[in-house]
């Protein structure tokens, strides 16, 4: 390869959630979206996050995200893929909506598990989420993920408690 070029990788995995969605998310009026995106893979990965979507009603309108949960609960170190994630949906809805609002992304729960966490895994997780407001579900949570949620819940918060 010559100094004139260079590769370009992918920014954000898992932007393959929203294969579909184009023209659910174009009709989309901005009322509120919930969704949950969850990761569990065999070789130990875990991510768990909730959210909600929808228009700014600000007087002074902005895109933010509004995290209803502790740092205990999800540390700084994955809310940066999550926000990274996020940023890209602004993008996307930007190229294909007409008449783009500003919009409020509301953290309403999120897990990690203390050894089976990374931070790549929040914008998968993220991904899912969003793909799921909109319908695309990928994972149907089984008793048994409610469960590793529960644990990862009661880890975070003892983790406060110390």
């Amino acid at each position: 390869m010559s100094k004139s070029e260079k590769y370009l990788g992918v920014s954000i995995h898992y932007s393959k959630a929203l294969n579909g969605l184009d023209g659910i998310i174009k009709m989309w009026d901005f009322k509120p979206v919930k969704g949950i995106g969850f990761i569990k893979k065999y070789t130990g990965h875990y991510a768990h996050i909730e959210l909600e979507i929808h228009n700014s009603k600000e007087e002074f309108k902005r895109n933010k995200i509004v995290y209803n949960i502790s740092e205990n609960q999800l540390p700084l170190i994955f809310r940066n893929e999550i926000e990274k994630t996020l940023q890209f949906f602004i993008s996307y809805l930007n190229a294909i909506k007409e008449n783009m609002s500003e919009i409020i992304f509301v953290i309403s729960d999120a897990t990690y598990h203390p050894v089976d966490s990374r931070p790549i895994d929040y914008q998968g997780a993220t991904m899912y989420a969003i793909a799921d407001c909109f319908g695309k579900n990928f994972h149907n949570l089984s008793n048994s993920d409610k469960e590793v949620i529960k644990n990862c819940r009661i880890y975070s918060l003892n983790e406060k408690s110390e």
